[in-house]
């Protein structure tokens, strides 16, 4: 079946795991993301693409998707759809056959209009995906049946006659008189222009359920009475209801939402300033700029707050970004946003930062530290290693990880040894990622380790800036204690 989530169907998603969803905030965005749409969209952003192909093709129809007007024609599209569940749940309400024929037209009728809408409004747009080229040759392939055409055509004709149906109700004298109307438009339009009132904003009585009146009912009987070739017309229609729905267009209904749910919440992001960019491969090149923690920035979008952006490289020869610097120094938010850049350019989605080259990386990993569990009664140390088992055995050499403050219950030296070694088997599987610790030794394990540090101004203020430079003595401690002549070597140089 046509999909545009997925190119190749034999492929299969890979789930994203939900640690990692929570260590990076992945969650929060999503949540704001999907706001409204139901956990069903939401379902749809737990599933990484199977591989760096079907990542690719989700990146060129999401570029078709950004073009003016194509969000709008989907958004349109869905919100028809909409109205046809409502019609059909409504039609299977009823035991009335007068209701079922009225509302089995309008659902038909409104399936049919949502896929005539992106027949007619998306062909012009000259889409470059090929996503979007596939569902165009559906679309040409679908409605260009003689079969379409006439059940189009039948179902249109029966529409236009059901709508065009006119009475006018007149009471007096104790009763209602109903004889045939004329005119166009809704009912609250007609009030509009007998009652001539500027400020005033009429309503239809008649559109507060779907229960008929009875009022609306002995209507209904005498138009039908008076125009019986239409009433069995669409009785007929009725009893020889057919399986008209294609299943292509339900799913591109669900799965249309998921570029379209992110476009509007980048939409909403860039209006506060924040930037946005597709990213691309070119071979394994690792360069952004402007990167910044998309889920604080949704927090700080509440506040006025603004996030910092940083840049990012890993030259020729280089694997890890291991991060110290003072607490609260901005180490942990640097290191999630690279996990993010990494989540949303595997799912094919733009990302946050303003220019961005990465390769696919087949597999995204975190570690990021936990309280300890009394649950367990094993201590912190010993969950920390069962977290990281599954990683160090994953043995993937086109792996992203992110490790944040690993070994934080241990003594120092063991706490150096045994992050060295995390390191060196990484590194050495072909992994590339992020280390935040506390341990500035690790800086140095080995060639391939970049050297950030969070920096601080000349008053030993945080900046929040991460820059390549190598680990200083007094990074890793609180910068308070810098501030005001604490440290070990500031006592011991006013004690000589």
């Amino acid at each position: 079946m046509f999909s545009i989530l997925v190119k190749d169907d034999e492929k299969l998603s890979v789930k994203v795991p939900y640690a990692l969803i929570s260590d990076l905030n992945i969650d929060r965005i999503i949540r704001l993301v999907t706001a409204g749409l139901g956990d069903d969209v939401k379902k749809l952003y737990d599933l990484f693409p199977a591989d760096a192909e079907e990542a690719e093709y989700r990146r060129e129809i999401f570029a078709d998707i950004k073009k003016d007007g194509v969000a709008e024609i989907f958004s349109c599209f869905q919100d028809i759809l909409d109205e046809w569940a409502d019609s059909k749940e409504k039609k299977e309400k009823f035991d009335i056959s007068l209701q079922q024929c009225v509302w089995y037209i309008r659902e038909v009728h409104a399936y049919l209009a949502a896929v005539e809408l992106l027949k007619e409004k998306l062909p012009p747009l000259g889409f470059e995906s090929e996503g979007m080229k596939r569902l165009m040759a559906f679309l040409d392939e679908y409605t260009g049946t003689e079969e379409y055409k006439s059940y189009k055509e039948t179902v249109y004709a029966l529409y236009d006659e059901l709508v065009g149906f006119r009475v006018k109700i007149t009471y007096t004298r104790d009763k209602f008189v109903i004889t045939e109307g004329s005119g166009k438009g809704a009912y609250q339009e007609a009030l509009g222009e007998h009652f001539n009132c500027k400020d005033a904003t009429f309503r239809n009585p008649y559109l507060n359920g779907v229960e008929t009146s009875d009022i609306e009912y002995e209507t209904a009987k005498m138009l039908m009475k008076k125009n019986k070739a239409f009433a069995e017309w669409a009785e007929a229609f009725l009893l020889n209801a057919k399986d008209y729905v294609r299943e292509e267009i339900l799913l591109l209904k669900k799965e249309v939402t998921y570029y379209t749910a992110y476009y509007r919440f980048m939409e909403r992001m860039q209006k506060q300033g924040l930037r946005f960019t597709a990213g691309r491969t070119e071979g394994d090149k690792f360069s952004v700029n402007g990167l910044y923690d998309l889920a604080l920035a949704c927090a700080y979008s509440e506040s006025g707050n603004n996030v910092v952006p940083n840049d990012a490289e890993l030259k020729e020869g280089e694997s890890f970004f291991v991060v110290t610097g003072p607490n609260q120094g901005g180490k942990t938010t640097f290191a999630r946003s690279l996990g993010q850049l990494v989540f949303f350019y595997k799912m094919g989605l733009d990302v946050p930062a303003t220019k961005a080259t990465l390769p696919f990386f087949g597999t995204l990993l975190t570690h990021f530290s936990v309280e300890e569990s009394n649950a367990t009664g094993r201590g912190k140390l010993v969950d920390e290693l069962e977290r990281l088992k599954p990683i160090m055995e994953k043995r993937e050499h086109n792996a992203f990880i992110v490790i944040n403050e690993l070994f934080t219950t241990a003594a120092h030296l063991d706490a150096c040894v045994m992050g060295e070694k995390v390191l060196k088997y990484l590194i050495g599987e072909g992994a590339k990622g992020a280390y935040v610790t506390h341990l500035n030794e690790l800086s140095e394990t080995d060639g391939a380790v970049v050297s950030l540090t969070a920096e601080l101004d000349e008053n030993l203020n945080r900046t929040f800036k991460i820059a390549r430079k190598a680990a200083r003595e007094y990074v890793g401690t609180n910068a308070l204690t810098v501030k005001y002549g604490l440290t070990y070597e500031q006592i011991k140089e006013r004690l000589a």
